[in-house]
């Protein structure tokens, strides 16, 4: 076991952090879930056939995870029945666990994620050479099985979130700057491939609790301008925008927070404790 994996326990909650084991997984309490979604699935057996066929193609395979993330509960313990029904060396595969909370969010304590777009788990990764030659992105596009046969066999495979993927790209190939200048035409091209408010906002996050403050910056305020009547857009974007300390900034964009969410008490409070800055 590395030295930087840990268990921690709150309040009778419990999450593992850092990397771990099939085992690990089957004890008390994560074996509520584990056992329960891997009992539950059954694999198509045509399907697990041609997986045996191509799974031996990867060199490892290494999964992004979260204990707490209901995703996680369901996809891991299938992911893992589908790779024992093939024969697969569980040896070469290495579970990490993240974290979610705001200082270390989709994070691992080694962190081994680092650079790697880790903004949804749990994320799938395929090797092949010790290079990734695809990822399942927190749920198959259509069977498990089938998603893996794709990556193995060399089709194009897209996962979920392709506009978290455009961007993560554009920023490590093209710079921040690119970005900037071109913000129009990629929030053009955006907007065929957001699938909601939701999807910008968790990597704004994973941006802002990586410290990537221009870009964490500049996804808020493209998910504004994609979803400009959502409450939670503003919200977030001033959120950031005040604990960056810029109060006049962040009460412009709770101000219309408030006002798209009336109800919403939890925005209101914020808005009116930002506006006395």
């Amino acid at each position: 076991m590395q030295a930087q994996s840990f268990e921690v326990k709150t309040n009778g909650d419990a999450k593992l952090l850092g990397q771990w084991t099939i085992s690990k997984l089957r004890t008390d309490p994560y074996n509520l879930w584990f056992d329960q979604n891997y009992t539950e699935y059954q694999p198509i057996k045509k399907e697990l056939k041609n997986l045996a066929k191509g799974i031996n193609t990867f060199d490892s395979i290494t999964v992004f995870l979260g204990t707490w993330c209901g995703d996680s509960q369901r996809e891991v313990p299938r992911l893992i029945k589908s790779l024992e029904q093939t024969e697969f060396n569980l040896e070469k595969l290495k579970l990490i666990c993240v974290d979610r909370t705001f200082q270390n969010y989709k994070q691992s304590p080694g962190r081994e994620e680092s650079g790697l777009n880790i903004h949804r788990v749990p994320t799938v990764i395929f090797h092949h050479n010790e290079e990734e030659v695809g990822r399942i992105v927190e749920s198959p596009k259509n069977t498990l099985a089938q998603d893996i046969i794709q990556i193995a066999s060399g089709q194009d495979y897209v996962p979920n979130y392709s506009a978290v993927t455009l961007l993560n790209n554009l920023f490590k190939n093209e710079g921040f700057q690119y970005v900037k200048d071109n913000e129009t035409r990629i929030i053009y091209e955006l907007e065929g491939q957001v699938t909601n408010k939701y999807e910008l906002n968790t990597y704004g996050l994973v941006l802002f609790s990586s410290f990537q403050l221009a870009e964490a910056n500049i996804v808020y305020e493209f998910n504004k301008k994609l979803f400009p009547n959502e409450p939670l857009t503003y919200f977030s974007l001033g959120k950031f925008e005040a604990m960056s300390g810029d109060f006049e900034l962040a009460a412009t964009d709770l101000k219309r927070a408030s006002e798209l969410a009336p109800n919403d008490e939890h925005i209101r409070s914020y808005f009116e404790k930002v506006r006395r800055k």
